[in-house]
């Protein structure tokens, strides 16, 4: 997923003037099963955090490896990445709890 100010994002922060308008991206990699983050070159940065230590500043144009619970910056946001394999099914439950 690409994350930044512009709309023709996956993700559209348009609200922020900090984010950057292709300010970083989200992949799948099958291989290592994971879920990795990059800063594709923002002007203020990408920061994470596992939530124990302050946050740091992710390098431009390297993966970072996003594990559940970990937090996530981007100008002024703050997103805390969770992941479930069904997410899917997640979602219509909550939704038939919701609607009781």
């Amino acid at each position: 997923w690409s994350i930044g100010r512009s709309e023709d994002n996956d993700i559209s922060l348009s609200g922020d003037d900090e984010i950057s308008s292709k300010h970083a991206q989200i992949s799948f990699v099958a291989k290592d099963k994971q879920f990795k983050l990059m800063d594709v070159g923002s002007t203020n940065g990408t920061f994470a955090s596992n939530g124990l230590v302050p946050a740091a500043k992710l390098k431009k144009k390297k993966n970072h490896v996003l594990k559940v619970d970990h937090l996530v910056t981007f100008g002024s946001c703050t997103f805390k990445w969770c992941f479930y394999r069904d997410g899917a099914a997640l979602a219509e439950s909550l939704a038939k709890v919701q609607a009781k």
